[in-house]
């Protein structure tokens, strides 16, 4: 089938009511319980749907609706399956296409997640309690930034404790499971566990049944509302569908940012505000390991009356190495994302090229650091003797960020390109013990020097612990 047969079909089916079942059933094979997620690891990629594939067909489902459609569930696992088919090859269309902005595309959307749901929620709410940006988002959405954790955790928590009561009730009666309903929050639960705040919130991300969205999807590239609006109204009043409870956590740390860009007298303002948070929440993750050694917002000046050369975000040093950090707040933009290739080599540049730069012309500076008034102030006189790393962070997830690092890959210089999201740095702090943090970065830019590529931060991270586990097994042996 080609795309156009595809996205035909898929309209076709999600235009039932009946399709919710399909979508509660994907999210419990899909999202719920360790054994189906290690059972998952083992099994061809055909048998599985990644996070974005379920948000695509949750937007099918919210623009193609109509709400008098039902089939008979004896017909869901057919339906189901034939589902988990059109998925499969629409993804070959993209992976065998001969475009390069299918192929950006494709590397793109199929990435995987970008971050674990805590991550998000957790800068998520460290981004947006800034007093400026708070103030807009109660004043002008009725987004209160400081209950963003308490609402996702209890959305989380009802429904693992429905699952769990709902199966076991289920099945002691040996009754039908409706898997709308395990993923359903009614609304006299609402009402009773949230608070008004909280209520806000939810309501800010809903999207009720039966109202078309504005823009319609023909393509895993286009604009998808639930995104947007993770959390779906039913409608008679049965409450809300969280189909995908990581959409819901990638929303609450996304879509602020789409509301405050609305202003567009305040767009530098808040690229200003947003440099000066990802800075602060960077050398944050960095105090975790190492509290005596990493230093914060340091100004290179030759004298005490000259210019400013340039500026390290943050600094890390420990024994004779050293990393610096330059954190940016650039994202990839929708057109990006679409595989369009000017824009893709400018976010990147804005992003990662400009940050790199001056990676390098900090190292070259501390290299030097007793010639430079500043640095010798700041006493790190030291650093002349550290074997330097420049390490380029974004604020934001940044698909095809590993991909796009290897292509831009400098040439001319003896310094690798490392580029990686906040949510891979936090990743990376949690994992490891500061001595293997450090080798871990070595590591990292011996990966760039010698063009060793992965699909995102985690195929290295897991490339390393492999190695690790080979080396301890040899020690030991």
């Amino acid at each position: 089938m080609d795309k156009h047969a595809i996205i035909a079909r898929l309209n076709e089916i999600t235009s039932f009511f009946s399709f919710g079942r399909i979508l509660g059933y994907i999210s419990f094979n899909e999202i719920v319980g360790i054994e189906r997620q290690l059972k998952h690891g083992q099994e061809a990629n055909r048998k599985r749907l990644i996070s974005t594939e379920i948000d695509f067909l949750c937007g099918l489902w919210l623009q193609n609706i109509n709400l008098s459609k039902h089939w008979d569930f004896i017909h869901d696992q057919e339906l189901m399956d034939e589902v988990y088919d059109l998925m499969d090859d629409f993804h070959i269309l993209y992976k065998k296409s001969p475009k390069q902005e299918n192929l950006f595309a494709e590397n793109f959307f199929y990435e995987g997640d970008f971050a674990y749901n805590w991550q998000y929620i957790k800068f998520g709410k460290e981004k947006y309690e800034e007093p400026t940006l708070s103030s807009i988002l109660m004043d002008r959405f009725e987004f209160e930034p400081s209950v963003i954790e308490s609402t996702y955790n209890k959305v989380r928590k009802v429904l693992e404790t429905q699952l769990q009561k709902r199966i076991e009730d289920k099945q002691r009666k040996k009754e039908y499971i409706s898997p709308v309903n395990l993923f359903t929050i009614k609304h006299n639960k609402i009402s009773k566990l949230f608070t008004e705040k909280e209520q806000k919130i939810l309501k800010r991300f809903t999207h009720k049944l039966g109202d078309r969205p504005t823009n319609r999807i023909n393509d895993i590239i286009d604009y998808n509302c639930f995104k947007e609006y993770p959390l779906i109204e039913l409608p008679n009043n049965r409450g809300l569908f969280v189909a995908n409870i990581h959409s819901l956590a990638a929303a609450l740390n996304e879509a602020p940012y789409y509301w405050l860009l609305e202003d567009k007298k305040f767009q530098k303002s808040l690229a200003d505000i947003r440099g000066n948070i990802a800075e602060k929440i960077v050398y944050k993750i960095i105090q975790r390991r190492f509290p005596d050694s990493s230093y914060h917002h340091i100004l290179i000046k030759r004298t005490k009356s000259s210019d400013i050369i340039t500026d390290i975000d943050v600094l890390l040093c420990s024994k004779t190495k050293g990393i610096v950090f330059q954190v940016k707040s650039k994202r990839l933009t929708e057109l990006s994302k679409k595989g369009d290739l000017p824009s893709i080599e400018e976010d990147y540049k804005k992003a990662v090229t400009e940050a790199y730069y001056q990676g390098v012309k900090c190292i070259e500076c501390l290299n030097h650091a007793s010639e430079y008034f500043s640095l010798k102030k700041a006493g790190l006189s030291f650093t002349e003797n550290l074997q330097m790393v420049p390490i380029c962070v974004t604020l934001d997830s940044f698909p095809g960020i590993s991909t796009l690092n290897f292509i831009n890959q400098p040439k001319e210089s003896s310094l690798p390109l490392i580029a990686m999201t906040i949510y891979d740095l936090d990743t990376i702090f949690y994992l490891f013990q500061p001595e293997t943090i450090i080798d871990y970065f070595i590591y990292r830019a011996q990966c760039a020097k010698q063009n060793v590529y992965g699909v995102n931060e985690m195929y290295y991270i897991g490339d390393w612990c492999g190695r690790s586990i080979v080396l301890l097994k040899m020690l030991n042996a």
